[in-house]
């Protein structure tokens, strides 16, 4: 079930739900949390935990601590485990030198590839502005000679 539909059959606010999500996270599968441009879909057991969470704050006066507290004393809310160290590297330590430096290459030998039209069309339209400056250059006439004075009037065909 999506988020609209949840919402409106447990008769809640759309972002009321959102916040429930980040408050009762522990006890709702990876789905709820949505992300990565994907709609959060509650499957029976998150609707489960949600429905109770919303008994439990319907007193005013239990914090979403307590609530969560028992979420987990009623089963409903799994206890984070801590994660366990790894003898071996997966991706989650910090980078070795040589991963950094291979890591580096890679976006610097991108950003150059994605970058030359960009750098070819910004020197083609430099030089095209140099041209233009140059031609205004020619056209301009200096001031005090009989055409400047004289510039934008027409001449009468009879003099």
């Amino acid at each position: 079930m999506r988020i609209g539909a949840l919402a409106r059959s447990m008769g809640v606010p759309v972002p009321t739900l959102r916040r429930w999500t980040q408050e009762f996270a522990e006890g709702l599968s990876d789905d709820a949390q949505g992300g990565d441009g994907r709609p959060r879909e509650f499957s029976p057991r998150d609707q489960r935990v949600l429905r109770r969470a919303r008994e439990i704050l319907a007193d005013r006066e239990v914090t979403y601590a307590q609530a969560r507290q028992r979420l987990r004393e009623e089963g409903l809310l799994v206890v984070p485990t801590p994660p366990r160290e790894s003898p071996t590297n997966t991706g989650d330590g910090p980078a070795s030198a040589e991963e950094r430096d291979a890591a580096e290459r890679f976006v610097k030998t991108v950003v150059e590839r994605l970058s030359q039209p960009l750098i070819e069309r910004i020197e083609h339209l430099e030089r095209e502005v140099a041209l233009l400056r140059q031609e205004i250059e020619e056209t301009r006439v200096p001031l005090g000679t009989p055409d400047a004075t004289n510039a934008g009037r027409r001449r009468w065909p009879f003099g």
